[in-house]
């Protein structure tokens, strides 16, 4: 007996066959969300936006998410995400259920946002390989400019690492931030 797919459960399957990438992210979440799910969702608003899969690894095999903590693991994510002590600004999405091979998926989709958000206080930014801390970046490349200047990182002065932490954005030495449009800009 064939058991027909949904539009929700069709266009899953292709994302999966597609894989991760720049809008494209899988966690496992079989019983409780991974502490990294809302740094995603921070990147995908902070980039060009996207879908994240719950119940999927890396590989994309379909491990799908535990029947019974399915509409508590959707509710702890449309309640954190719209904490603004988490992600700030607050965001509002939803969380989509499907079924595929007898397990249940969860898919959220995640707008590119015009406002700049934070996680936990934090700036995440995503590339190819995932989600990353812009300011960890933006801290390594001001001491890789402190150490091009021959300055020892060990006797630099707070005030010395922010002087030079402005060169650095304002040079756009770090390969990672984009400037393409100013207004979201560090």
């Amino acid at each position: 007996m064939r058991i027909e797919m949904n539009d929700l459960e069709h266009k899953i399957v292709e994302l999966i066959q597609q894989g991760e990438g720049l809008t494209l992210e899988f966690k496992e979440c079989r019983n409780t969300l991974n502490r990294d799910v809302y740094e995603t969702v921070c990147a995908f608003l902070n980039r060009h936006g996207g879908t994240l899969l719950l119940g999927i690894k890396d590989n994309g095999d379909i491990l799908g998410v535990d029947q019974d903590r399915v509409d508590q693991i959707k509710k702890d994510f449309v309640t954190t995400i719209n904490n603004s002590q988490k992600i700030n600004p607050a965001c509002y999405l939803s969380v989509n259920e499907a079924t595929l091979q007898n397990k249940t998926v969860l898919s959220v989709y995640i707008p590119e946002s015009s406002q700049v958000h934070r996680c936990n206080g934090r700036i995440y930014d995503r590339n190819e390989d995932g989600d990353f801390d812009i300011w960890v970046g933006i801290i390594c490349g001001t001491l890789l400019m402190a150490n091009r200047l021959g300055v020892s990182h060990q006797s630099m002065t707070i005030s010395r690492i922010f002087s030079l932490l402005q060169e650095v954005i304002n040079e756009c030495t770090i390969p990672y931030l984009s400037f393409e449009r100013p207004k979201r800009a560090c």
